[in-house]
């Protein structure tokens, strides 16, 4: 935990902060790129920074780590969860960083979260210590149940709507304010659900609390088990377009897979590889709801097994097939298999 700690001390005294563009680029100007960007925490495997510089040296008041990663270049790891109590890393004194006010802002990060701990912790919070929290200003992005997350502005009842991530590796996170209380959520930059409402006549500074904890919070003082990069805060909405850029900048490439089709004779025991034209050992799932035809299996590596039994009515089945692969992003496809009661030829 020194090095950690040595590590960002360090890096705080480094005169120029990382562009987003090229958070390696340490003669970039951020300002001029964008200068609604006030939040910018790459974490990555020998810094962490700011784009608008804090007056604090951050400290860690729990069991984490930031970790070298080729995809993302580094992510804070707060899965080493040992019972405790756990406050992850604290930002102090962002006052100057952090003026989102009333009005319209945006946050985006990247999320790994294998598995959550218990009820109500925190992700990412700004808001006051101490009790009755609920009449503060500020925000925290929290884990609610045992696989959403909500964020709130205010009190309690000021509250965007419950959201599920996937526990199945790396998602992109955006939530978007707008100045009238509107708000929208995306996963992997695509539009998930909106209302209104959101946060109304809250602001969204903290009045209680300069600091900014991310896996803590300044109330609960605990923090949900996850693994968290790229963590920005714009004071403006983002477009769908930058959403969209957002997440290109490190989303995985899709497996490639088109969909099947396979024909069966009855009587005739008989096999069929999907996927063959860009198969590279990936991994296939029938999608819950879905049924073979009878006499049909089908192996993890994609290979539809027909035992030969009789068929009496011509039929095809149509199935929906997940393809996966380490690496990749998974593709769902539909797998039409024919059952033919006699030779289609003869």
């Amino acid at each position: 935990m020194n090095n950690i700690l040595e590590m960002l001390i360090r890096r705080s005294r480094n005169a120029t902060p990382p562009t987003p563009s090229d958070p390696s680029d340490s003669d970039s100007s951020s300002s001029v790129i964008d200068p609604t960007l006030v939040w910018y925490t790459p974490f990555a495997s020998d810094y962490t920074e700011q784009v608008s510089g804090i007056t604090g040296v951050p400290t860690s008041n729990g069991i984490c780590s930031i970790e070298s990663d080729s995809r993302f270049g580094g992510y804070l790891d707060m899965t080493k969860y040992d019972g405790g109590n756990l406050t992850g890393l604290q930002f102090p004194n962002t006052q100057d960083a952090l003026q989102l006010g009333e009005g319209a802002f945006s946050i985006n990060f990247w999320l790994n979260a294998p598995y959550w701990n218990s009820y109500g912790q925190a992700i990412i919070s700004h808001r006051g210590n101490g009790t009755g929290y609920d009449n503060k200003n500020g925000f925290v992005i929290f884990k609610d149940s045992q696989d959403t997350m909500d964020m709130r502005i205010g009190s309690s009842s000021d509250q965007c709507k419950s959201f599920t991530v996937p526990d199945d590796g790396w998602h992109m996170c955006t939530y978007i304010r707008y100045g009238d209380g509107e708000w929208e959520w995306y996963l992997d930059g695509e539009y998930m659900e909106g209302g209104s409402g959101f946060g109304t006549g809250h602001d969204a500074t903290s009045n209680g609390n300069v600091n900014v904890f991310v896996g803590g919070d300044g109330d609960w003082g605990k923090s949900a088990v996850f693994q968290i990069c790229q963590l920005k805060i714009w004071n403006r909405y983002l477009d769908y377009e930058e959403i969209q850029d957002l997440y290109a900048e490190y989303a995985l490439p899709e497996v490639e897979w088109y969909g099947d089709n396979a024909d069966f004779v009855s009587g005739v025991a008989d096999s069929y590889q999907l996927n063959q034209a860009y198969d590279q050992g990936w991994t296939y799932e029938l999608v819950e709801g879905y049924y073979l035809p009878n006499g049909v299996t089908m192996t993890e590596g994609g290979l539809l097994e027909f035992d030969g039994s009789e068929i009496y009515t011509d039929e095809t089945v149509s199935v929906e097939v997940t393809c996966s692969g380490d690496g990749y992003r998974p593709v769902t496809s539909t797998v039409n298999i024919a059952m033919h009661a006699q030779n289609p030829e003869g």
